[in-house]
């Protein structure tokens, strides 16, 4: 017969639990436990019928199974603790310890209410009473740690039931998930919050306005939408770089916040576009207070490293339900709020039905614009410069026209900017440049004299990095001397300061091509840049111009111009002089041409070409 020992040790060995059992939650851990005390009652009985057991080999036999038991809850990374009918702890495994801050020998034999000091709020008591009620389940909660700090557990709880099916205690198997709650609150972060500033994003903002529209239908109030676009932020972004753009965008959001009421929502779209729902309107007056709050906040500049910045916000704005009853079209129309208010040059203004009739129109002219070189719509008018002192036509600007076949002609305030987003601005340069190119060389074929053209540069095109070889070609193809072409930039595009740009101009100008800055004095006008870049000619701005010799700050304005470019050994030409009283002032401080309708308006290369054949003076 098989030792009794031995027989004692396989069947020990039979009823184990792993920690693979321990693992699969507090209902599996218990069912395997209970299963095994049965068995091993069982097998035990059976033994002592079939064997004379002596009492201290079946004491043998259970101090080897509590053994086991021990092991296994000592060793699980999860925690373990069981209480008896009575609520009183009996086991507190070593990774309970850990959880709590709770050494086992201050546990054992004592009650919960006497262990958990935040009982009442973690609610141990509830899996307590349903495990000793029969009950199992699951209960998700946070317990302190004995240094203070909060764990978040997940509790697998059920009753211990003995041989006869009682209850006569209860198990818990206690899961640790705060790093999980932890990389839950992360995932949700970077899903409804922007990484920059912190605000929420466009997800969470239009989640947000549609629970505004739903709260606000029953309440029968109005819900404001505001969209935010910052002036002048691209420039700065640009020309000091993303760091300080970066900083910025954060400092704004900073003080967008400050202006808004407690649970209204300020987001961040993207970019510089920032958004805000003002809910609990009466009526759209109520809007402005807070459309002033921000104006007036951002009159003072940001500052970033020792330099002030200046950025501030122009304000588009729809209602909910005057507006738009839904989420997109409240957001579209506040966009074409922002875009009017831009074009207005305004701080803010309201949505009205009439601005989709402008938005539907822009979006013809874009999709119409694509094509429009290739169906030849495009055409160039020319605007004399005079000489002030002999009166003689001393070169023609190229400006570019759409002649579309519905709309007629589409002045070039509508279609250059929407050629500079969607980067027709390259291709329509070009076709500029070379067309200008060609006209010149007609009018020296008909036997005029030699009149130099002067195009317009955009931004996107002098950053473009093939510029100096796309001139070079067209110089070539129109056999055109390049002492004969001039090229417009504004003021916006020297502010970026970069080497790139100065070498740029500087192979343009060594070409023999001259360089001249147009609407001088309504940029940020610095005598660094006129120092740095290769330039051969300022033209002074037409709202400089309009109000002389009356207006005293703006004849003060364009007599330094002259000065400074006089000084500088630079040409300066004044534009949109309409009056003799502007020609004479003009005359008297030195400058050397003008354009505007004194002479001629822009006109189209036939009259233009009539003008010169008149040898027409000034």
């Amino acid at each position: 017969m098989e030792p009794l020992h031995s027989l004692l040790k396989r069947q020990l060995k039979k009823y184990r639990v792993d920690s693979e059992v321990l693992s699969k939650g507090c209902e599996g851990f218990l069912a395997a436990v209970n299963e095994a005390y049965r068995q091993f009652d069982a097998d035990r009985a059976m033994l002592e019928r079939s064997l004379d057991l002596s009492s201290q080999e079946l004491l043998q036999a259970n101090s080897e199974m509590r053994a086991v038991f021990e092991r296994l809850i000592n060793s699980n990374v999860d925690g373990i603790l069981a209480f008896d009918r009575d609520g009183h702890f009996t086991v507190w495994n070593p990774a309970m310890e850990q959880i709590t801050g709770l050494k086992k020998s201050d546990v054992l034999g004592k009650d919960a209410l006497e262990v958990f000091p935040v009982i009442k709020e973690t609610r141990e008591d509830r899996f307590i009473h349903e495990a000793l009620h029969g009950k199992a389940g699951v209960v998700k909660d946070r317990i302190y740690h004995r240094s203070g700090g909060p764990s978040f557990l997940e509790a697998h709880y059920g009753p211990v039931l003995n041989e006869a099916g009682s209850i006569v205690g209860g198990f818990a198997l206690i899961r640790d998930v705060s790093e999980r709650k932890r990389s839950e609150a992360r995932l949700q972060q970077a899903v409804n919050y922007d990484a920059l500033t912190g605000l929420p994003n466009r997800t969470l903002f239009l989640d947000r306005l549609a629970q505004a529209v739903a709260r606000t239908f029953w309440r029968k109030r109005l819900v404001a939408v505001l969209l935010l676009n910052l002036n002048r932020f691209k420039l700065i972004n640009d020309t000091l770089g993303h760091n300080v753009g970066d900083q910025l965008l954060k400092a704004v959001s900073e003080r967008f916040v400050t202006c808004v009421r407690d649970g209204d929502t300020v987001a961040r779209l993207g970019g510089d576009e920032f958004a805000v729902i003002l809910e609990d309107i009466a009526v759209a007056q109520d809007v402005l207070i807070i459309i002033q709050k921000v104006l007036e906040a951002f009159k003072r500049p940001f500052l970033s490293e020792d330099r002030e910045l200046f950025a501030d916000p122009c304000v588009g704005i729809s209602l909910y339900p005057n507006d738009g009853e839904d989420v997109e079209t409240l957001l579209k129309n506040a966009d074409a709020a922002m875009s009017r208010a831009k074009e207005l040059g305004k701080g803010y203004q309201f949505f009205s039905p009439e601005m989709n009739a402008k938005a539907t129109k822009r979006l013809v002219l874009e999709s119409s614009l694509r094509r429009a070189l290739e169906r030849q719509e495009m055409l160039l008018h020319y605007q004399p410069r005079v000489d002030l002192l002999t009166g003689q036509i001393t070169g023609m600007e190229a400006l570019v026209r759409w002649q579309h076949p519905d709309l007629g002609l589409v002045p070039p305030a509508e279609f250059i900017p929407l050629a500079e987003e969607t980067e027709v601005i390259i291709p329509l340069g070009e076709w500029v440049l070379r067309t200008g190119c060609l006209q010149s060389k007609v009018w020296k074929g008909g036997g005029f004299r030699l009149i130099p053209v002067a195009v317009n540069l955009s931004p996107r095109q002098l950053r473009h990095q093939d510029l100096v070889e796309v001139v070079e070609r067209v110089l070539k193809e129109t056999n055109l001397d390049p002492s004969h072409l001039e090229l417009e930039l504004t003021e916006s595009v020297l502010l970026e300061n970069n080497e790139t740009t100065i070498g740029t101009l500087r192979q343009l100008q060594k070409m023999g091509i001259q360089i001249a800055i147009d609407d001088f004095g309504t940029g940020y006008s610095s005598l660094s840049y006129l120092k740095r870049f290769p330039i051969n000619c300022l033209k002074i701005d037409r709202s400089f111009v309009a109000d002389i010799p009356a207006d005293p700050d703006n004849a003060a304005i364009v007599k330094a111009i002259i000065t400074l470019a006089r000084s500088l050994n630079l040409k300066v030409i004044a534009e949109g002089v309409e009056t003799t009283k502007q020609l004479e002032f003009l005359r008297s401080m030195g400058c050397q041409e003008m354009q505007g309708y004194l002479f001629s308006k822009p006109i189209p290369a036939d009259q233009a070409t009539r003008l010169l054949a008149e040898e027409r003076r000034l």
